[in-house]
């Protein structure tokens, strides 16, 4: 099986910046979404079903927001016959164990790859994929893979593991990244510049990736346009959450950075479809401490 031409479904910020690569590395690319995309480059290359795919189009790329679409798509593709499925959907263990076995009725292939570095990872060809599958399969799509990541951390042939992976990566992420909010509130309310108290951590014991990029980007420069959407961050703290308790673990702070998320969707409704650490001026201006 070739990889000149391959499906994007799903055509958001990650998907499109995906079929983007693709184009750019002169593989042969078709787009799909529930809605056409605004880009030039892009629109010209959509279908709007996926029965219109042409059948030489035989490798899928799944970027899709949740459980319930996965499925939805999957549904669809299960019709088709010998294709390669992966999948770079960040949604619950469950939901890939379903999209495998729904997939495996018609001799599809299935791989997980969730990727973490977020778009401008993507686009500058060093995300990092997190994989799990039939390791015949993944080591056939590695070139594919390549296109735009630089780290790929092969977790083994259970379907799940890289979903809990990425899980697990994703709660450490939105912790940290909670916790230097709330030192950002406290250094607020003692005088010290939110400018100062960041130059303090990166010099320090403290720093990280998402200090060093995702809240220096958005928090100091109040620029949430493009990034994790507050909405899937949500989405995602939801899911750990019910894995913790499907194994009998608790987490005060889990369940209070959910409610602090679930607050801020329900009183600014704009802010889902945004940069997550917008949370920040929302708990800034609700005084919350």
């Amino acid at each position: 099986m070739g990889i000149n031409n391959i499906a994007v479904i799903g055509a958001g910020t990650i998907g499109g910046a995906i079929a983007t690569r693709l184009i750019h590395e002169g593989v042969s690319c078709i787009l799909h979404d529930l809605k056409k995309p605004n880009k030039e480059e892009l629109a010209s290359l959509f279908v709007y079903d996926i029965a219109d795919i042409p059948r030489e189009y035989n490798i899928f790329l799944l970027c899709l927001p949740d459980d319930s679409s996965l499925l939805s798509v999957v549904n669809e593709l299960k019709k088709k016959k010998e294709t390669i499925v992966i999948d770079f959907t960040t949604t619950s263990p469950q939901s890939k164990k379903n999209a495998n076995k729904l997939l495996k009725e018609h001799n599809n292939k299935y791989i997980v790859a969730p990727l973490t570095g977020g778009v401008r990872a993507v686009r500058a060809k060093q995300a990092s994929l997190i994989v799990s599958g039939e390791e015949k399969i993944y080591k056939m799509v590695l070139p594919i893979l390549r296109f735009f990541s630089s780290n790929i951390i092969y977790l083994g042939e259970d379907i799940c593991s890289a979903s809990y992976a990425k899980l697990i990566h994703n709660f450490v992420t939105l912790s940290n990244s909670m916790t230097v909010i709330t030192a950002l509130q406290l250094s607020n309310k003692v005088g010290i510049q939110k400018e100062d108290l960041f130059e303090v951590i990166k010099k320090g014991t403290a720093n990280s990736y998402v200090v060093e990029n995702t809240l220096s980007r958005t928090i100091i420069n109040n620029n949430y346009k493009e990034g994790f959407k507050l909405k899937l961050a949500y989405k995602d703290l939801v899911l750990v959450k019910e894995l913790l308790n499907k194994l009998n673990i608790s987490s005060r702070m889990l369940e209070e950075n959910i409610e602090r998320f679930s607050s801020c969707i329900e009183q600014v409704d704009h802010f889902k479809e945004i940069d997550y650490p917008i949370i920040y001026n929302f708990l800034n201006e609700k005084g919350d401490r």
